[in-house]
């Protein structure tokens, strides 16, 4: 039932075009609920009929192995909000697509703060992030508040 109401939306948003749909932890629609066709066809076809897809994961997981997340929805966009990542395999992979100077990305995530944020649900760490734009090659740090 799940995997039909996303099918719906996002199928709506490619036909009609005019719009740009969010999702959250884009790695569940495709490993969950396999929705790699739709996805895919939102990201690599999708500004041709005025509908983009912004979506946020966790981290570049499985990309290396096949599973998870497929090449295009790494390499494919024009603005990156990166959180620190102490794995240096993972900054590799983000210096690598960001199409800046790696050692610079790679560098700004392993340096960038977190800061104790009080939540309902008690204390997170939440970090700074690395905006990386592609389109003009400019990157800047934004805190997270």
């Amino acid at each position: 039932h799940l995997k039909r109401q996303f099918e719906t939306c996002l199928m709506d948003t490619y036909k009609n075009g005019n719009r740009v749909v969010f999702v959250d932890e884009v790695y569940g629609l495709l490993s969950e609920l396999k929705m790699h066709k739709t996805i895919l066809a939102l990201v690599n076809r999708g500004s041709g009929a005025g509908a983009g897809l912004w979506y946020a994961t966790q981290r570049p997981a499985g990309t290396q192995q096949g599973g998870g997340l497929p090449g295009p929805l790494f390499n494919s966009p024009s603005h990156y909000f990166l959180g620190r990542d102490s794995v240096e395999a993972n900054r590799k992979i983000f210096s690598q697509i960001s199409g800046l100077d790696s050692r610079m990305v790679e560098n700004e995530l392993a340096n960038l703060r977190t800061h104790p944020i009080q939540t309902p649900h008690g204390v997170k760490a939440v970090s700074e992030w690395l905006y990386l734009c592609k389109d003009n090659g400019s990157a800047c740090c934004i805190t997270p508040w």
